[in-house]
């Protein structure tokens, strides 16, 4: 459904995306996951043709946003950051405009407002003036023009913003619902919005991708290495952090507890090597006459690969 091959884009001196690739197929919804300033209002506006690219292509259901750009718009729903509505029109007018421009009009215009303000839970506020919408309201009547002309691709950038955990919550069943029968891209530093709602997620930083997969496989597939925490009772004098940094298979060791005559030490200790695991722990604890109390692997959630993986992604968009 959607192809992006070697996008690039610079504003003067900065590059805001760099050679970024990567493929979405029918009724999957993507998590375009970066800091503040990685690139992704960038990217997404040479997705929907506001923005031509310095390098590269990107097709939407066949069609080149260079070489065929009206048609692979006709296939976008695109909700910007801030939606564009007038405040003084109701909420069903504004809902009729935005299905005349595209392109609806007579029993086919009223159809359509019919059915996503249904869809969108907008039927209770249909007739009032959008400038006294909620901002949960707002971000739904938002949704409802990407979503009036029924199209098969819906590009929205950061539709959590600002919003109360009920409002996310309201916001994230109704993407559930949509993702089921169209290709969702969804822009956001959102970690837990990212990790509820995607299957797949690419991460940008500085413009480029840092990584990309499976939502819930992308920390294994980025790093090998595992992490434990241990609690350990040692000998009075022994700096079980200095002896574990000594191990050729720690990458790292850090104190969160540092033990006494009366309590054990708690460390987070990181392993690498394919043959490292739990038992390399445990076979060092009895070398050095230490008391294994506890030992538990700390799996590498996606809160984790994001800071390891970006935390040099900064700038502005």
């Amino acid at each position: 459904m959607i192809e992006v091959h070697g996008l690039s884009k610079s504003y003067r001196d900065l590059r805001a995306v760099d050679d970024v690739s990567f493929d979405v197929g029918e009724r999957q919804l993507l998590g375009l996951l970066g800091p503040n300033g990685a690139g992704k209002t960038t990217l997404l506006r040479m997705l929907v043709g506001t923005l031509i690219p310095d390098a590269g292509d990107a097709r939407l259901q066949g069609c080149s946003v260079r070489t065929r750009p009206t048609e692979a718009k006709a296939a976008i729903g695109y909700l910007p950051e801030k939606a564009p509505c007038y405040e003084e029109l109701l909420v069903v007018e504004q809902l009729r405009f935005a299905a005349g421009a595209h392109g609806l009009a007579g029993s086919r215009r009223a159809e359509a407002v019919e059915q996503v303000s249904h869809r969108c839970g907008l039927a209770a506020v249909l007739h009032r003036p959008v400038r006294e919408l909620s901002l949960g309201f707002r971000r739904r009547l938002g949704i409802a023009q990407a979503l009036v002309h029924d199209p098969p691709i819906l590009i929205l950038d950061e539709p959590h913003s600002a919003l109360d955990p009920n409002q996310m919550r309201e916001i994230r069943s109704l993407l559930r619902e949509v993702a089921r029968e169209k290709v969702v891209i969804l822009s956001t530093h959102l970690l837990n919005e990212v990790e509820a709602l995607c299957d797949r997620v690419v991460l940008l930083s500085k413009g480029r991708v840092a990584g990309a997969g499976a939502t819930r496989e992308l920390s294994v597939a980025q790093r090998a290495a595992r992490r434990f925490r241990m609690r350990v009772r040692a000998p009075e004098k022994l700096e079980l952090d200095t002896l574990l940094r000594e191990q050729p298979a720690v990458d790292c060791a850090q104190v969160l507890e540092r033990g006494d005559r009366n309590k054990p030490w708690t460390l987070d200790v990181v392993l690498s090597g394919n043959q490292a695991d739990g038992s390399t722990l445990f076979d060092w604890a009895v070398q050095s006459n230490c008391r294994l109390l506890a030992l538990n692997e700390i799996s590498s959630d996606l809160e984790q690969v994001f800071g390891e993986l970006t935390e040099q992604g900064t700038g502005d968009d």
